[in-house]
């Protein structure tokens, strides 16, 4: 079973986050505790703490989050093509009547 979208979400920003300014880093802290729960405090909190990083590792991070994302975007949508559709399956006797 795949991750959801918004925890999906929240794992790329804060392996993004990590990746320019380190996991020690109260950002990363604050947008893993997010994902973890449906709290808007805890949103709030992240995104406050988020927008102390500089604009410049900001960019950085936004350009690393938009790359992973499309990534997963694209390995969800043929995931999604794959298993459309079972293979191998006659449509045609759906809605035969029986004559018994």
């Amino acid at each position: 079973m795949r991750m959801p979208v918004r925890e999906c979400s929240f794992a790329i920003l804060a392996d993004s986050v990590a990746e320019i300014v380190g996991k020690k880093n109260l950002a990363y802290i604050a947008i893993k505790q997010a994902a973890s729960t449906d709290n808007p405090a805890r949103e709030r909190w992240a995104s406050n703490l988020f927008g102390q990083i500089s604009v410049t590792n900001r960019k950085q991070i936004r350009s690393n989050a938009m790359d992973r994302a499309y990534v997963e975007r694209d390995k969800r949508r043929s995931e999604d093509k794959r298993v459309a559709e079972p293979q191998g399956v006659d449509w045609s006797n759906l809605f035969v009547h029986s004559s018994t």
